[in-house]
């Protein structure tokens, strides 16, 4: 059975683990919490300040009659049961009344909860402790004027010197990038050239196996049908097996082709994205040379680093990523596809 509560206990009860109780399930009293709070800190601070023997026998009265009313609501708190007849009702009309309720006490109580708030007050403090502490603080002030003002001064100094220590950082920053991104560029496009200089050469083999192979085949051709030495049909040598090594060959160049193309691409739009990137650095540089304002060289920061590492198109980079197989591989495969048809 719950305790009973009584006007020496309603200052000290858990309110929280009223108001939550898990037995209430969905229907705790968490809007109401708040407020059922607000009314036993009231009562709280009215004992703390002894009502009882600074105020009327009137005013007393009336407290204890709203202390005596919160003692009924949180007793009707703690009886509260999910399961009785229009449960959610019930639970919407206490929720509403202890919100009125702690709104009632205070405009009710006010008057008297300031009146003690004074007197207590005055009674820490004499008169003479007043003065002198009102003297005390007239003098801190005046010091207090005094040392702000110093510090404004010596604040707008400090500004002043950070906002050219800041410039020329960004300068030297600015400058560093635009010598990284250089060097960046160089090394890609080292690369994009040996990679260019290796497809020339696997192109220019392809061509020379091609063209052997067109000419012989004409001159075996030719011979035969003039019946010239050394007279030996074209299919005599040029069989299936041969072929097949032949047309291994030819894929192997053509995906040696397709890969150092895809290189060259991927090289040198590296190196068109650093020299972008270098480009950019050295007007971020120019720009802060004419030391702006705080706000526009934040303005000039932020927009060159959105260009800088903003995905522009280079001309060498594609939608769809290709693939390293080379011109021979995608004749086979089409020729493979449509004998399937």
């Amino acid at each position: 059975m719950p305790e009973e509560i009584k006007r020496e206990s309603v200052t000290k009860i858990d309110i929280e683990k009223l108001a939550l109780n898990k037995d209430f399930g969905r229907l705790t009293f968490k809007e109401s919490l708040p407020f059922l709070r607000k009314t036993q800190a009231l009562f709280k601070e009215l004992d703390e300040l002894n009502y009882q023997n600074n105020l009327s026998q009137e005013e007393i009265s009336a407290i204890d009659i709203k202390k005596d009313q919160f003692i009924k609501q949180l007793t009707q708190l703690q009886q509260f049961d999910i399961g009785q007849a229009d449960s959610q009702t019930v639970h919407d009309n206490l929720e509403q009344q202890f919100i009125n309720f702690y709104n009632s006490t205070l405009k009710g109580l006010m008057t008297q909860l300031v009146y003690l708030r004074q007197e207590i007050a005055l009674q820490s403090k004499d008169e003479r402790n007043l003065q002198e502490e009102q003297k005390a603080a007239t003098k801190a002030r005046k010091q207090s004027e005094e040392i702000l003002e110093q510090l404004k001064k010596e604040l707008n100094s400090i500004r002043k010197e950070t906002k050219e220590v800041a410039g020329a950082s960004g300068e030297r920053a600015a400058v560093t990038l635009g010598k990284h991104f250089e060097s960046q560029a160089g090394e890609y496009s080292s690369k994009a050239n040996n990679w260019l200089t290796q497809r020339s050469t696997f192109f220019k083999w392809l061509l020379i196996i091609i063209g052997v192979n067109f000419i012989l085949y004409l001159f075996l051709f030719i011979t035969n049908k003039l019946g010239v030495r050394p007279n030996i049909a074209p299919s005599e040598f040029f069989t299936p097996q041969y072929g097949v090594v032949k047309l291994a060959l030819l894929a192997l160049l053509s995906y040696a082709i397709g890969f150092a193309g895809k290189n060259y691409n991927i090289n040198s739009n590296l190196e068109a994205v650093n020299k972008h990137r270098k480009n950019v650095a050295e007007t971020l540089s120019d720009f802060l040379k004419t030391k702006p304002e705080a706000n526009d060289r934040s303005q000039l920061v932020k927009s060159a680093a959105e260009a800088m590492f903003r995905n522009s198109p280079s001309g060498y980079g594609s939608k769809q990523e290709s693939k390293d197989d080379g011109p021979i591989h995608e004749i086979v495969n089409n020729i493979i596809s449509s004998k399937k048809e």
